[in-house]
């Protein structure tokens, strides 16, 4: 038996099945048919967190508008950040 798999370990399996059911999806749009998903991390990749800067023209990254209107005819777009959702919300649809 390896003392480290941590895949079957009941702790493990029962903390993974709690923040499933906590865990809030919101959706903006719904899901196009056919489309593949490409799952973006907001945190410094689509945004510079590190600035000052509040206001969105500042915080995203260069080329940001022309690489987000290329991918999206190929695919749906999820945005994941560690912060608040109000936050990541306010932020992806100013």
């Amino acid at each position: 038996q390896n003392d480290f798999d941590i895949s079957t370990s009941p702790v493990n399996v029962q903390n993974i099945r709690t923040k499933i059911d906590k865990t809030e999806i919101h959706f903006i749009n719904p899901p196009r048919r056919g489309k593949r998903l490409l799952v973006l991390d907001i945190d410094y990749t689509i945004f510079d967190c590190k600035s000052p800067s509040e206001t969105i023209t500042v915080l995203k990254r260069p080329y940001l508008d022309t690489f987000l209107a290329l991918v999206y005819k190929y695919y749906d777009l999820v945005f994941w950040s560690q912060t608040s959702w109000k936050w990541v919300e306010a932020k992806i649809t100013e």
